[in-house]
Parts: C-alpha cells; sequence; structure tokens
C-alpha cells in the first residue's frame, strides 16, 4: 500500500513538469519550423522576383543584374530577405495568386525607379 501511494505521489509532482518540458520542446520546434518556412518564402519571393525581371527586361539583362545585385548586396554577403521588402503584403490580398501579381508590381516599380536614377 505505501509503494503505491508513494507512486501516485511521484507522479503528481513529475506529471506538470513533464508537460511543461513537452510544451517547452514544442514551442521551440514551432519557432524553428516558422524560420525554416520564412526562409523558403523568402528564397521563393526572391526566385520568383529574379525570374520576372529576367523575362520582362530581356533587353535590359545588363541593369537588371546590377539592381538585383544592389537589392542583395549587403557589405560581404548577399542577403535573399530584401526580397522581403516586396512581398510585405497587407491582409487585403488573401490569395497566393494575388499576392505574387502585388509583388512582381511592387518589383516593376522599383525597377522602374532605379533605371530612373542611373
Amino acid at each position: 500500500m505505501p509503494h503505491t501511494f508513494i507512486g501516485f505521489l511521484l507522479l503528481a509532482l513529475l506529471l506538470p513538469l513533464v508537460f511543461r518540458i513537452n510544451r517547452w520542446i514544442s514551442e521551440k520546434q514551432v519557432k524553428h519550423m516558422n524560420e525554416r518556412q520564412i526562409m523558403k518564402q523568402l528564397r521563393d519571393a526572391a526566385a520568383s522576383c529574379k525570374q520576372y525581371l529576367h523575362d520582362s527586361h530581356p533587353d535590359k539583362l545588363d541593369l537588371v543584374v546590377q539592381f538585383i545585385a544592389s537589392i542583395e548586396d549587403n557589405g560581404n554577403n548577399l542577403d535573399i530577405a530584401q526580397w522581403g521588402q516586396f512581398r510585405d503584403i497587407k491582409d487585403q490580398y488573401r490569395d497566393f495568386k494575388d499576392i505574387r501579381e502585388e509583388m512582381l508590381k511592387r518589383v516593376e516599380s522599383s525597377f522602374d525607379l532605379w533605371i530612373h536614377r542611373q
């Protein structure tokens, strides 16, 4: 009988600790997955923008390459996160197609402004 009571007591003391550890691990995994998803979205946005610029301005490829370098160049290394400035779109564009179209419009407009400053 005393062993059963000690077992229940240990279970009552350890169970909340196990739940806290489990929740902490789950939160870490979710945070890590969110970071990976964000980086994937940024890589996809960068690839879409670059491809769009190459396809829509085949006669200005030198300028396209310079523009891409001006977006990504961050001192010593390339920073694809800079393409996020074109993807930062509010909730009115909920559909992926609308988000992509708005992102490409912003890239086009930024490219045109950049060309006129050159």
